[in-house]
């Protein structure tokens, strides 16, 4: 029998690895997550969407009008983890839809799975540090007008919210559409080059992905479909078995 998962299967053990799984907290919304966030982004994505909830609780999506579903029970938790194996397993900010694909690819998922667990993005916050090269233009760099197109208006209106002497602490929220529900929101947010993460713009910009983004932006119902298909294949990546890992007594530090 599949003994319960105790920390959530991370790997992560160093104060690096903690600081980017813990930043920053989701603000006013119910649950937990004890899960890297995908991109360099504190609480928008699909790992932190699988966290589980304690007996009795919905999880995440569902507390926010998104889908309820089960989440596969059992994973062991890693015996060592480091800051740079959590990085470099994550998708970056600024990733076209290339290095998007490859790297979900590798995980055994889809194009479709990965534009799904995109729309976790339409909770949470990322601090400005991850889009800054969006708004401003910077020597050597793509800057503003660079890389996918951002809405004149929101670029203005992020300007505001992160300034070139930007506090380490300021940030915006993912979803522009409806930011503390779990919708497909996010998506009509991209059509509204809203999309504040380049590698959430590209998938709007780039034509090879854009029509599964106007696909769950019309159809909502067929975005929590995907989006549940895709978590329960993302739920079984990397699941470790016998010796590889162990139920932690305490989930930062192995046993």
């Amino acid at each position: 029998m599949a003994r319960r998962r105790k920390c959530g299967g991370t790997a992560s053990t160093d104060t690096g690895a903690r600081y980017l799984i813990r930043r920053p907290k989701l603000g006013g919304l119910p649950g937990r997550t004890d899960r890297p966030a995908p991109r360099g982004v504190g609480i928008r994505a699909p790992q932190l969407l699988s966290s589980r909830a304690t007996d009795g609780q919905k999880f995440l999506p569902a507390h926010t009008g998104g889908p309820n579903y089960p989440v596969e029970l059992g994973r062991l938790d890693g015996m060592v983890g480091t800051r740079a194996v959590v990085k470099h397993s994550l998708p970056g900010a600024g990733f076209d839809l290339d290095q998007l694909n490859k790297l979900f690819a590798a995980n055994g998922l889809t194009q479709t799975d990965m534009i799904a667990l995109s729309g976790g993005h339409t909770i949470g916050v990322t601090h400005c540090d991850k889009f800054v090269r969006r708004l401003y233009p910077f020597k050597g760099g793509r800057g503003a007008g660079g890389g996918p197109p951002m809405n004149l208006y929101f670029l203005r209106q992020m300007r505001q919210t992160c300034p070139l002497n930007y506090s380490p602490s300021a940030f915006a929220m993912l979803d522009a559409v409806s930011p503390r529900k779990f919708d497909n929101g996010y998506y009509q947010t991209l059509q509204q080059m809203k999309g504040l993460l380049a590698s959430d713009q590209v998938l709007f910009a780039d034509r090879r992905s854009r029509a599964t983004v106007n696909y769950f932006a019309a159809n909502q119902t067929a975005f929590f479909d995907a989006f549940v298909a895709a978590m329960a294949k993302l739920g079984r990546v990397g699941v470790k078995t016998g010796s590889d890992g162990e139920i932690r007594r305490v989930c930062t530090k192995v046993n």
